[in-house]
Protein backbone atom coordinates (compact mmCIF):
# COMPACT_ATOMS: atom_id res chain seq x y z
CA UNK A 1 0.00 0.00 0.00
CA UNK A 2 1.40 3.38 -0.99
CA UNK A 3 2.06 5.42 2.19
CA UNK A 4 0.44 8.77 2.82
CA UNK A 5 3.13 11.15 1.64
CA UNK A 6 2.04 14.72 1.11
CA UNK A 7 -0.59 17.25 2.15
CA UNK A 8 -1.05 20.78 0.96
CA UNK A 9 -2.58 24.08 2.01
CA UNK A 10 -4.60 26.22 -0.37
CA UNK A 11 -4.16 29.93 0.15
CA UNK A 12 -7.58 31.24 -0.73
CA UNK A 13 -6.73 34.96 -1.09
CA UNK A 14 -7.53 35.85 -4.66
CA UNK A 15 -8.46 32.28 -5.53
CA UNK A 16 -12.10 33.00 -6.31
CA UNK A 17 -11.23 34.99 -9.43
CA UNK A 18 -9.00 32.27 -10.78
CA UNK A 19 -11.43 29.44 -10.09
CA UNK A 20 -14.33 31.35 -11.58
CA UNK A 21 -12.57 31.17 -14.97
CA UNK A 22 -11.12 27.65 -14.57
CA UNK A 23 -12.73 24.29 -14.88
CA UNK A 24 -11.49 21.19 -13.18
CA UNK A 25 -10.77 18.24 -15.40
CA UNK A 26 -8.89 14.98 -15.04
CA UNK A 27 -6.32 16.15 -17.52
CA UNK A 28 -6.26 19.54 -19.25
CA UNK A 29 -8.12 22.82 -18.90
CA UNK A 30 -10.13 23.51 -22.08
CA UNK A 31 -10.47 26.98 -23.52
CA UNK A 32 -14.08 28.10 -23.94
CA UNK A 33 -15.43 28.11 -27.49
CA UNK A 34 -17.66 30.73 -28.95
CA UNK A 35 -20.40 28.14 -29.44
CA UNK A 36 -22.99 27.87 -26.72
CA UNK A 37 -22.40 24.72 -24.71
CA UNK A 38 -24.72 22.88 -22.39
CA UNK A 39 -23.99 23.24 -18.68
CA UNK A 40 -24.27 19.89 -16.91
CA UNK A 41 -24.13 21.32 -13.39
CA UNK A 42 -22.21 23.73 -11.20
CA UNK A 43 -19.41 22.50 -8.95
CA UNK A 44 -17.31 23.94 -6.15
CA UNK A 45 -13.66 24.23 -7.25
CA UNK A 46 -12.47 23.82 -3.68
CA UNK A 47 -14.94 21.16 -2.55
CA UNK A 48 -15.85 19.19 -5.69
CA UNK A 49 -18.46 17.10 -3.89
CA UNK A 50 -20.59 20.26 -3.63
CA UNK A 51 -22.75 20.38 -6.78
CA UNK A 52 -25.83 22.31 -7.87
CA UNK A 53 -28.05 22.59 -10.93
CA UNK A 54 -27.83 26.39 -10.81
CA UNK A 55 -25.15 29.04 -10.07
CA UNK A 56 -24.47 29.85 -6.45
CA UNK A 57 -21.96 29.71 -3.65
CA UNK A 58 -20.15 26.74 -2.12
CA UNK A 59 -21.86 25.92 1.15
CA UNK A 60 -18.49 25.09 2.71
CA UNK A 61 -16.07 27.84 1.63
CA UNK A 62 -18.37 30.41 0.02
CA UNK A 63 -16.59 30.41 -3.37
CA UNK A 64 -18.55 30.73 -6.61
CA UNK A 65 -19.65 27.45 -8.13
CA UNK A 66 -17.96 26.72 -11.49
CA UNK A 67 -19.96 25.42 -14.46
CA UNK A 68 -19.07 21.98 -15.82
CA UNK A 69 -19.98 21.76 -19.52
CA UNK A 70 -21.07 18.86 -21.65
CA UNK A 71 -18.00 17.02 -22.86
CA UNK A 72 -15.83 17.94 -19.87
CA UNK A 73 -14.80 15.47 -17.20
CA UNK A 74 -15.76 16.89 -13.80
CA UNK A 75 -13.55 16.52 -10.79
CA UNK A 76 -14.46 13.45 -8.79
CA UNK A 77 -15.89 13.57 -5.33
CA UNK A 78 -12.45 12.82 -3.91
CA UNK A 79 -10.03 14.43 -6.38
CA UNK A 80 -9.35 17.65 -8.23
CA UNK A 81 -6.94 19.01 -10.84
CA UNK A 82 -5.34 22.42 -11.13
CA UNK A 83 -3.43 23.81 -14.06
CA UNK A 84 0.17 24.74 -13.31
CA UNK A 85 -0.46 28.44 -13.77
CA UNK A 86 -3.34 28.28 -11.26
CA UNK A 87 -1.17 26.41 -8.75
CA UNK A 88 1.46 29.14 -9.04
CA UNK A 89 -0.97 32.02 -8.95
CA UNK A 90 -2.94 30.99 -5.87
CA UNK A 91 0.16 29.81 -4.01
CA UNK A 92 -0.53 26.14 -3.30
CA UNK A 93 1.88 24.93 -0.62
CA UNK A 94 2.92 21.34 -0.06
CA UNK A 95 4.16 19.94 3.27
CA UNK A 96 5.42 16.47 4.10
CA UNK A 97 3.65 14.29 6.62
CA UNK A 98 6.40 13.32 9.04
CA UNK A 99 7.25 12.66 12.64
CA UNK A 100 8.41 15.83 14.36
CA UNK A 101 8.14 17.70 17.69
CA UNK A 102 4.59 18.83 18.39
CA UNK A 103 4.54 21.89 20.66
CA UNK A 104 1.58 23.47 22.41
CA UNK A 105 1.55 26.55 24.61
CA UNK A 106 -1.48 26.87 26.87
CA UNK A 107 -2.49 30.01 28.74
CA UNK A 108 -5.03 30.28 31.53
CA UNK A 109 -6.28 32.86 33.98
CA UNK A 110 -6.92 31.85 37.57
CA UNK A 111 -7.20 33.03 41.16
CA UNK A 112 -4.71 32.57 43.99
CA UNK A 113 -6.65 31.38 47.04
CA UNK A 114 -5.61 29.94 50.39
CA UNK A 115 -5.24 26.25 51.19
CA UNK A 116 -8.76 24.80 51.48
CA UNK A 117 -7.55 22.06 53.81
CA UNK A 118 -6.33 24.75 56.24
CA UNK A 119 -9.31 27.08 55.94
CA UNK A 120 -11.52 27.14 59.01
CA UNK A 121 -14.64 28.80 60.36
CA UNK A 122 -14.32 29.21 64.14
CA UNK A 123 -17.82 29.11 65.59
CA UNK A 124 -19.27 29.39 69.10
CA UNK A 125 -19.28 26.10 71.01
CA UNK A 126 -21.74 27.46 73.56
CA UNK A 127 -24.18 30.35 73.79
CA UNK A 128 -23.07 33.52 75.55
CA UNK A 129 -21.91 37.13 75.12
CA UNK A 130 -18.67 38.37 73.59
CA UNK A 131 -17.17 40.35 76.46
CA UNK A 132 -13.84 41.48 74.97
CA UNK A 133 -12.52 41.31 71.41
CA UNK A 134 -8.75 41.05 70.95
CA UNK A 135 -8.83 41.29 67.13
CA UNK A 136 -10.28 44.36 65.49
CA UNK A 137 -9.49 43.97 61.79
CA UNK A 138 -9.28 41.40 59.02
CA UNK A 139 -5.88 40.23 57.83
CA UNK A 140 -4.28 39.97 61.27
CA UNK A 141 -1.59 37.32 61.61
CA UNK A 142 -2.13 34.93 64.53
CA UNK A 143 -0.42 31.93 66.10
CA UNK A 144 -2.02 28.78 67.45
CA UNK A 145 -3.34 29.47 70.96
CA UNK A 146 -3.61 33.25 70.57
CA UNK A 147 -6.51 34.95 72.34
CA UNK A 148 -9.22 36.02 69.93
CA UNK A 149 -12.01 37.04 72.32
CA UNK A 150 -13.35 36.46 75.81
CA UNK A 151 -16.80 34.97 76.31
CA UNK A 152 -19.27 35.12 79.17
CA UNK A 153 -21.40 31.99 79.13
CA UNK A 154 -23.56 30.76 82.00
CA UNK A 155 -23.44 27.08 80.87
CA UNK A 156 -19.65 27.23 80.49
CA UNK A 157 -19.19 28.96 83.86
CA UNK A 158 -21.32 26.30 85.58
CA UNK A 159 -19.36 23.50 83.93
CA UNK A 160 -16.04 25.05 85.02
CA UNK A 161 -17.16 25.35 88.64
CA UNK A 162 -18.37 21.76 88.63
CA UNK A 163 -15.02 20.61 87.28
CA UNK A 164 -13.10 22.59 89.92
CA UNK A 165 -15.23 21.17 92.71
CA UNK A 166 -14.57 17.64 91.50
CA UNK A 167 -10.88 18.42 91.03
CA UNK A 168 -10.59 19.64 94.64
CA UNK A 169 -12.17 16.45 96.02
CA UNK A 170 -10.66 13.99 93.57
CA UNK A 171 -7.91 12.93 95.99
CA UNK A 172 -10.40 11.78 98.66
CA UNK A 173 -13.33 10.14 96.83
CA UNK A 174 -11.44 7.49 94.91
CA UNK A 175 -12.31 5.92 91.57
CA UNK A 176 -15.85 7.21 91.32
CA UNK A 177 -14.72 10.79 91.75
CA UNK A 178 -12.02 10.23 89.14
CA UNK A 179 -14.65 9.05 86.68
CA UNK A 180 -16.81 12.09 87.35
CA UNK A 181 -13.79 14.35 86.92
CA UNK A 182 -13.02 12.80 83.55
CA UNK A 183 -16.63 13.32 82.46
CA UNK A 184 -16.52 16.94 83.61
CA UNK A 185 -13.29 17.44 81.66
CA UNK A 186 -14.89 16.00 78.52
CA UNK A 187 -17.81 18.32 78.99
CA UNK A 188 -15.46 21.33 79.05
CA UNK A 189 -13.85 20.17 75.82
CA UNK A 190 -17.30 20.00 74.25
CA UNK A 191 -17.94 23.56 75.37
CA UNK A 192 -14.84 24.84 73.56
CA UNK A 193 -11.98 24.87 76.08
CA UNK A 194 -8.68 23.39 74.95
CA UNK A 195 -6.80 20.77 76.97
CA UNK A 196 -4.22 23.41 77.93
CA UNK A 197 -6.93 25.77 79.19
CA UNK A 198 -8.51 23.01 81.27
CA UNK A 199 -5.14 22.12 82.84
CA UNK A 200 -4.73 25.76 83.94
CA UNK A 201 -8.22 26.14 85.45
CA UNK A 202 -7.26 25.18 89.05
CA UNK A 203 -4.67 28.00 89.20
CA UNK A 204 -6.20 30.60 86.86
CA UNK A 205 -9.85 30.67 87.93
CA UNK A 206 -10.91 32.69 90.97
CA UNK A 207 -14.38 33.29 92.46
CA UNK A 208 -14.48 36.55 90.50
CA UNK A 209 -13.79 34.88 87.13
CA UNK A 210 -16.77 35.21 84.80
CA UNK A 211 -15.32 35.00 81.29
CA UNK A 212 -13.12 32.54 79.42
CA UNK A 213 -10.91 33.06 76.40
CA UNK A 214 -11.68 31.87 72.88
CA UNK A 215 -8.28 30.88 71.48
CA UNK A 216 -7.18 30.21 67.94
CA UNK A 217 -6.93 26.50 67.10
CA UNK A 218 -4.35 27.20 64.37
CA UNK A 219 -1.79 29.69 63.19
CA UNK A 220 -2.54 31.76 60.13
CA UNK A 221 -4.42 34.83 59.00
CA UNK A 222 -7.81 36.20 59.98
CA UNK A 223 -9.69 36.15 56.69
CA UNK A 224 -12.81 37.66 58.21
CA UNK A 225 -13.81 38.84 61.68
CA UNK A 226 -17.50 38.25 62.24
CA UNK A 227 -17.85 38.76 66.02
CA UNK A 228 -18.08 42.12 67.83
CA UNK A 229 -17.69 43.02 71.48
CA UNK A 230 -21.03 42.88 73.29
CA UNK A 231 -22.56 40.56 70.73
CA UNK A 232 -24.73 37.71 71.97
CA UNK A 233 -24.06 34.44 70.16
CA UNK A 234 -25.75 31.09 70.03
CA UNK A 235 -24.13 27.70 69.72
CA UNK A 236 -22.87 27.32 66.16
CA UNK A 237 -22.74 31.02 65.29
CA UNK A 238 -19.61 31.88 63.22
CA UNK A 239 -17.11 34.13 65.01
CA UNK A 240 -13.94 34.18 62.87
CA UNK A 241 -12.86 32.89 59.47
CA UNK A 242 -9.23 31.73 59.51
CA UNK A 243 -6.85 30.76 56.74
CA UNK A 244 -3.26 29.56 56.37
CA UNK A 245 -1.41 31.64 53.75
CA UNK A 246 1.91 29.78 54.03
CA UNK A 247 0.91 27.71 50.97
CA UNK A 248 -1.48 29.16 48.40
CA UNK A 249 -3.69 27.33 45.95
CA UNK A 250 -3.85 28.66 42.41
CA UNK A 251 -7.04 27.46 40.73
CA UNK A 252 -7.95 27.81 37.06
CA UNK A 253 -10.39 26.26 34.57
CA UNK A 254 -9.12 24.05 31.76
CA UNK A 255 -11.43 23.26 28.86
CA UNK A 256 -11.88 19.76 27.48
CA UNK A 257 -9.60 20.36 24.50
CA UNK A 258 -6.77 21.41 26.84
CA UNK A 259 -7.00 18.50 29.28
CA UNK A 260 -5.07 16.18 26.94
CA UNK A 261 -2.01 18.41 27.50
CA UNK A 262 -2.20 18.63 31.31
CA UNK A 263 -1.31 16.14 34.02
CA UNK A 264 -0.43 16.20 37.74
CA UNK A 265 3.24 16.97 38.35
CA UNK A 266 3.55 19.10 35.22
CA UNK A 267 5.52 22.33 35.62
CA UNK A 268 3.77 25.61 34.83
CA UNK A 269 4.82 29.26 34.98
CA UNK A 270 2.72 31.67 37.03
CA UNK A 271 2.72 35.47 36.92
CA UNK A 272 0.52 38.00 38.68
CA UNK A 273 0.02 41.75 38.14
CA UNK A 274 0.69 42.32 41.86
CA UNK A 275 4.32 41.18 41.41
CA UNK A 276 5.30 42.45 37.94
CA UNK A 277 8.32 40.87 36.32
CA UNK A 278 8.37 37.84 38.63
CA UNK A 279 7.74 34.33 37.34
CA UNK A 280 6.87 31.52 39.75
CA UNK A 281 7.54 27.96 38.65
CA UNK A 282 5.28 25.42 40.31
CA UNK A 283 3.67 22.06 39.62
CA UNK A 284 0.11 20.98 38.99
CA UNK A 285 -1.07 19.02 42.03
CA UNK A 286 -4.62 18.11 41.12
CA UNK A 287 -6.99 18.01 38.15
CA UNK A 288 -10.65 17.65 39.07
CA UNK A 289 -12.14 14.58 37.34
CA UNK A 290 -15.57 16.25 37.43
CA UNK A 291 -16.26 18.59 34.52
CA UNK A 292 -18.54 21.56 34.91
CA UNK A 293 -21.39 20.79 32.48
CA UNK A 294 -22.12 24.48 31.90
CA UNK A 295 -18.60 25.43 30.78
CA UNK A 296 -17.22 21.97 29.84
CA UNK A 297 -14.15 22.69 31.95
CA UNK A 298 -12.35 21.12 34.91
CA UNK A 299 -10.69 22.81 37.87
CA UNK A 300 -6.90 22.57 38.00
CA UNK A 301 -4.92 23.31 41.17
CA UNK A 302 -1.31 24.49 41.50
CA UNK A 303 0.19 24.69 45.00
CA UNK A 304 2.51 27.66 45.59
CA UNK A 305 4.69 28.01 48.72
CA UNK A 306 4.29 31.47 50.23
CA UNK A 307 6.68 31.73 53.20
CA UNK A 308 6.97 35.54 53.07
CA UNK A 309 3.26 36.10 52.39
CA UNK A 310 4.04 37.93 49.16
CA UNK A 311 1.21 36.18 47.35
CA UNK A 312 -1.94 37.80 48.62
CA UNK A 313 -5.31 36.22 49.05
CA UNK A 314 -7.53 36.10 45.94
CA UNK A 315 -5.00 37.62 43.53
CA UNK A 316 -5.58 37.11 39.83
CA UNK A 317 -2.82 35.18 38.06
CA UNK A 318 -1.82 34.09 34.56
CA UNK A 319 -0.67 30.52 33.95
CA UNK A 320 1.52 29.38 31.07
CA UNK A 321 2.11 25.71 30.29
CA UNK A 322 4.38 24.63 27.43
CA UNK A 323 4.19 20.99 26.33
CA UNK A 324 6.37 19.31 23.69
CA UNK A 325 5.64 15.87 22.23
CA UNK A 326 8.96 14.84 20.72
CA UNK A 327 7.80 12.31 18.12
CA UNK A 328 4.35 12.92 16.67
CA UNK A 329 3.15 12.19 13.13
CA UNK A 330 1.90 15.65 12.21
CA UNK A 331 1.05 18.16 9.51
CA UNK A 332 0.47 21.93 9.47
CA UNK A 333 -2.85 22.96 11.01
CA UNK A 334 -3.63 25.04 7.92
CA UNK A 335 -3.65 21.89 5.77
CA UNK A 336 -6.76 20.51 7.45
CA UNK A 337 -10.21 21.26 6.05
CA UNK A 338 -13.19 20.62 8.28
CA UNK A 339 -16.38 20.46 6.19
CA UNK A 340 -19.31 19.21 8.22
CA UNK A 341 -17.09 18.44 11.18
CA UNK A 342 -15.13 15.80 9.22
CA UNK A 343 -11.41 16.69 9.02
CA UNK A 344 -9.91 16.14 5.57
CA UNK A 345 -6.71 16.90 3.70
CA UNK A 346 -5.71 16.90 0.03
CA UNK A 347 -2.93 14.50 -0.99
CA UNK A 348 -0.72 15.47 -3.90
CA UNK A 349 -0.42 12.41 -6.12
CA UNK A 350 1.25 14.18 -9.02
CA UNK A 351 1.87 17.90 -9.54
CA UNK A 352 -1.52 19.52 -10.04
CA UNK A 353 -3.51 16.38 -9.15
CA UNK A 354 -4.91 16.10 -5.62
CA UNK A 355 -6.99 13.52 -3.80
CA UNK A 356 -9.19 14.23 -0.81
CA UNK A 357 -8.54 12.03 2.22
CA UNK A 358 -10.42 11.86 5.52
CA UNK A 359 -8.09 11.81 8.54
CA UNK A 360 -8.34 11.20 12.28
CA UNK A 361 -6.80 14.04 14.26
CA UNK A 362 -5.05 13.84 17.62
CA UNK A 363 -3.65 16.67 19.68
CA UNK A 364 -3.66 20.15 18.17
CA UNK A 365 -0.40 22.06 18.64
CA UNK A 366 0.42 25.70 18.06
CA UNK A 367 1.20 25.26 14.34
CA UNK A 368 0.92 21.50 13.80
CA UNK A 369 -1.77 18.91 14.32
CA UNK A 370 -1.23 15.23 15.11
CA UNK A 371 -2.47 12.61 12.64
CA UNK A 372 -3.69 9.37 14.25
CA UNK A 373 -5.06 7.67 11.15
Amino acid sequence: MKPLALVFTLLLAGAAGWFAHSRLASGNVHEPTPAVRKVLFYQSPMHPWIRSDKPGKCTVCGMDLVPVYDGETPAGDHSMSLASNVVTAIGVKVAEVRRQPLERTLRFTGTIDDDDSRHRILSAYVEGRIDTLFLHHDGAEIAAGDRLASLYSAPLLAAVREYLALHTGSGKAGAESGSLLASARTRLRQLGLSAEQIDLLPTSVTPETLTFDIRSPMGGTVVKRIAYAGQYVKEGDPLFELGDFSVMWLKFDAYERDLAWLQPGQVVEVTTPALPGEVFTNRIRFIDPNLDPASASAKVRVEMPNPKRRLRHRLSADVRATVVVNDALSIPRSAVLNPGGKPRVFIERTPGRYTLRTVTLGRVGDSLVEILG
